[in-house]
């Protein structure tokens, strides 16, 4: 014991200095390791997390609850056109069945939603008869009379 002491007294300042750094930070990390190792698992655990011990076998989980479902009784209607609602034709509560008529329109507003209808109807006849036109083949006749209307047209 006593040649460590004398070689350690052999030893210059900053190799004295060196080796002391190195004993304590050498205990230090294997404190650190030690109590980081050995610590609980526990203090890790987030709320509503357990430790539970791993075996062989099914894992099963249950969940059991209790209660009522309650689903909404209110709807909100989306109409497609603007209008005044002249008559309403159910009570806050009744019960109505598919394709029941629950409100109805001023007659301007019918009116104009007829007058759309219909001209969507004439547009649909014009655009059927365009394609049928558009897939019969031109004759020779049709294409010299559109080629001379655009002679005509450029003078």
């Amino acid at each position: 014991m006593s040649a460590l002491f004398d070689q350690i007294k052999k030893l210059h300042d900053w190799q004295l200095i060196a080796l002391v750094l190195v004993v304590v930070g050498v205990s230090v990390g294997g404190i650190f390791a030690y109590t980081k190792g050995n610590s609980s698992d526990s203090e890790t655990l987030v709320e509503g997390q357990q430790l539970v011990e791993v075996k062989r076998g099914d894992l099963t989980r249950q969940v059991t609850s209790s209660g009522s479902i309650i689903f909404p009784t209110n709807q909100s209607l989306f109409f497609g056109s603007q209008g005044t609602v002249v008559e309403v034709s159910v009570e806050v509560g009744d019960q109505v069945q598919n394709g029941q008529i629950l409100a109805r329109l001023d007659d301007d507003t019918v009116a104009q939603l007829q007058k759309d209808l219909a001209q969507a109807q004439v547009n649909l006849q014009d655009a059927e008869d365009a394609y049928t036109l558009a897939q019969k083949p031109h004759s020779d006749l049709e294409i010299a009379k559109a080629r001379a209307a655009v002679a005509s047209a450029e003078l």
